[in-house]
């Protein structure tokens, strides 16, 4: 759409829609009567997790408030149809892959899968037989691999990376610490967990209206009506008794590592493979709770239907879906809220005319390099000030949305250390460093407000002056956008100086300034020795990219080895291979071997580089290269099982309907 206000609106009202349609279908497929289906919709919306949940607006996050209940209608619904169940789950979760794009509630997903399976022949009441469970939970798992494969398989190559850098010690401090002083079983429990603790009445609306002895009273009245109805003894059959005791599991799931049994939360991230992605309990495990929760309240009212104790029962369930109405009938499901006491927050973002021209002077420069973020924000949730008071919170909506890669303290974390940069911003070496990091254009945005602190000491003030005697500037009165020109590293250069170095990448700066430093420098650091190779006999190198994975490189007049520096976070996957230069196809290279694979080097403590020359039996001193990012491979191949699987089903269907 060319209307932003449209493809925003269209995002957040899936959010809060489609999670209310499935709801409905579900408890119409459980023959619930539509006025019943509609109650038990709103309470799946309107309770305190799930508004505050998805209040954050993140559909490829929040979207799990929706994903969860389709996954459960879809194996309901078409549990004796397998190859309609393949089919249906398959396309279902292709059109919705970007759900799965946060690894832990991926894995939620997987979890679910494995429960509702179990869970489906119980609610349906038939037998509960092994065989079944697992033929229909391998028709599932293989729709959602082969149907998902172009994805899927990337995961086999990244998942060690991300492991690397997503460590035991940073889960373990990360939910100790958000768990701190919080009775997070009883927040658990009355899907309470996402509010502020201790209570903040006057943080936005939905705390207003738990923040108080009579608010807290009724989010217990699920588990009031939970409780109750496993005293009706013609309640407690095998459905309702597995049922339950999957939400008391989940439950204390959600509560991580507090107590009680918090010792088991924390000995699975220690001992469990990839467990520790769970860092952030409350909120990954509550959206599989919620539904649950949801579900026993729906087998509850199905069996309670012709009962005296229905009245009762539903009395409470409609005055706490009205209680929890409020912010939806007012209009102020997405509220501002109070930080702090100094911060009103805001979703409401407004796109100045600054931020525009911001976004269209990025996006149309054809030349690659990366930005540099002022101020420095230490989260990636920046608060920026809005016309007639209040702060934007959120991801940056600008810097977001451009085509090039930005530096900020908060994206490093499988990045290089960037905080040479943020602690050198009066340094005189500063343009060197700047250029060092393929840094080209600096944005200071004067809306940002620090209220997670900024990296760097200077003021925006000091900043602007010292770097209006130094860079091309173009400054209004929100945004300064400073230019180096040319004093920036290309994506590819042939480096001018090889220097090794006993020093670590922390110490760049010294490096700086003991000696005369080229930009165009490829530095070795944390070698055995120190020393320093200048050569003034260059190649001529001209580069094109063909995508975001593959390059074209030709290099002219090289007459011995020499260093190329490939300005991209280092990575085993990238490979250099030799090509003709009339050839142009995606499987060009996929049978040829990588060459100067030996040489394979991080440099200037991110980059990768390669040591190359001409080969001298064919007496040519022209090279023509294919820089590729061969993991991409994987994502072809995955395609193409992607693909297959869907016109393979299509056949099949085709065949039976002319049949």
């Amino acid at each position: 759409f060319d209307s932003e206000r449209v493809a925003n609106f269209i995002s957040i009202a899936s959010l809060y829609l489609l999670p209310f349609i499935i709801l409905y279908l579900l408890c119409l497929e459980l023959r619930l009567k539509s006025e019943l289906s509609l109650l038990l919709s709103l309470f799946y919306i309107c309770n305190p997790f799930t508004a505050n949940f998805l209040k954050s607006i993140n559909p490829w996050n929040m979207i799990a408030s929706y994903i969860i209940p389709a996954y459960f209608f879809i194996i309901y619904k078409y549990w004796n149809k397998p190859f309609t169940l393949f089919t249906i789950f398959g396309i279902h979760s292709l059109i919705f892959n970007y759900s799965n794009a946060n690894p832990p509630t991926m894995a939620i997903f997987q979890i679910a899968i494995v429960i509702f399976v179990i869970l489906t022949p119980l609610v349906k009441n038939y037998p509960f037989t092994f065989p079944e469970i697992f033929k229909n939970y391998f028709v599932i798992l293989s729709s959602f691999i082969l149907f998902n494969f172009w994805w899927i398989i990337n995961w086999a190559y990244v998942l060690t990376d991300a492991s690397a850098n997503y460590t035991t010690t940073f889960a373990l401090g990360w939910l100790k610490s958000a768990g701190n002083s919080v009775p997070a079983l009883w927040r658990s429990i009355s899907m309470t967990s996402l509010l502020p603790h201790p209570r903040l009445p006057n943080y936005d609306i939905f705390s207003s209206l738990v923040g108080n002895n009579f608010g807290e009273s009724v989010s217990m009245i699920p588990v009031l009506i939970i409780s109750c109805s496993l005293l009706v003894k013609k309640l407690v059959d095998r459905p309702l008794r597995y049922l339950g005791i999957i939400v008391i599991i989940i439950g204390l799931m959600a509560k991580g590592t507090n107590q009680p049994f918090g010792w088991v939360y924390e000995w699975a991230i220690k001992y469990i493979p990839l467990f520790k992605i769970f860092k952030t309990a409350p909120e990954k495990w509550g959206v599989l709770f919620v539904f649950l929760v949801t579900l026993y309240l729906t087998v509850v009212i199905q069996k309670l239907i012709s009962s005296k104790l229905i009245i009762p029962i539903l009395c409470l369930l409609i005055f706490y879906t009205a209680f929890y109405l409020r912010p939806f009938l007012s209009g102020q499901f997405l509220p501002d809220y109070n930080y702090n006491g100094d911060v009103t927050g805001s979703k409401h973002f407004i796109l100045k005319s600054e931020y525009q021209q911001l976004r269209n002077t990025l996006n149309n420069d054809p030349l690659q390099y990366r930005v540099l973020s002022l101020p420095g924000h230490l989260n990636y949730q920046i608060a920026l000030r809005l016309n007639g008071g209040g702060y934007y919170t959120g991801n940056d909506p600008i810097l977001n949305n451009t085509n090039k890669p930005f530096i900020a303290p908060y994206n490093n974390i499988f990045a290089p250390d960037f905080d040479i940069i943020f602690d050198n911003l009066s340094s005189r070496y500063l343009t060197q460093i700047l250029g060092f990091y393929n840094i080209k254009k600096i944005v200071i945005n004067k809306d940002m407000f620090p209220w997670f602190g900024f990296k760097e000491k200077e003021s925006i003030a000091t900043i602007e002056g010292y770097f209006n005697s130094q860079f091309v500037a173009d400054n209004n009165s929100t945004i300064d956008l400073y230019d180096l020109g040319d004093l920036f590293v290309p994506r590819i250069y042939i480096a001018d100086q090889v220097i090794n170095t006993k020093m670590l990448q922390a110490d760049t700066i010294k490096l700086f300034q003991g000696q005369d430093i080229s930009t165009r420098s490829a530095i070795y650091f944390n070698q055995s020795f120190d020393s320093k190779d200048t050569t003034n006999k260059f190649p001529r190198l001209i580069f094109q990219k063909i995508n975001p994975a593959k390059y074209y490189l030709e290099v002219n007049h090289i007459s011995e080895p020499s260093t190329l520096v490939f300005s991209e976070n280092f990575h085993r996957g990238w490979k250099i291979y030799s090509t003709d230069e009339k050839t142009r196809s995606i499987y060009e290279t996929w049978f040829r071997n990588p060459v100067f694979e030996n040489s394979h080097q991080k440099v200037n403590g991110y980059a990768n580089s390669w040591i190359i020359n001409s080969d001298p039996s064919n007496n040519q001193d022209n090279l023509h290269l294919i820089l590729e990012y061969q993991p991409q491979r994987l994502y072809y191949l995955g395609l193409l099982v992607t693909l297959v699987t869907g016109c393979l089903t299509l056949t099949y269907y085709l065949f039976k309907y002319l049949r």
